[in-house]
């Protein structure tokens, strides 16, 4: 939970202009780099608290995930970044992290939990 209220204060800093000093602007509506990267933390938060569910019951279906994003952000924010400057390698970190890594890591959640319906809270004892 403090990792989003972390990242919603950064993202207000940012659209006041005030990191603006530190970090540069990106063109066009008032966004910067550092919001491009709290966004994507915002989007990696849930998936985390999946990955923690997951390990917590001593399986670690998340292998495949891991190392696919992993080369993703590599390759990504290489080729990004190296063509586009900094704002290429955080929207390619943001996509990747949206676009890939949730929506697979979410995916890999519910068929576990389905698999294994004890782990689930519903089967707890009141």
């Amino acid at each position: 939970m403090g990792e989003i209220i972390i990242a919603i204060l950064g993202v207000i800093l940012c659209l006041a202009g005030i990191v603006g000093c530190v970090i540069p602007a990106l063109p066009g509506p008032p966004l910067n780099l550092a919001a491009l990267f709290l966004l994507a933390i915002v989007c990696y938060h849930v998936p985390t608290c999946q990955a923690f569910y997951l390990r917590a019951h001593k399986r670690d279906p998340l292998f495949a995930v891991s190392v696919v994003a992993s080369l993703l952000v590599g390759a990504g924010v290489w080729w990004f970044g190296s063509r586009h400057g900094p704002t290429g390698a955080a929207w390619a970190y943001l996509a990747i992290v949206a676009c890939v890594v949730s929506p697979w890591q979410t995916m890999i959640w519910w068929q576990t939990r389905r698999r294994h319906p004890a782990h689930s809270s519903a089967s707890l004892p009141g």
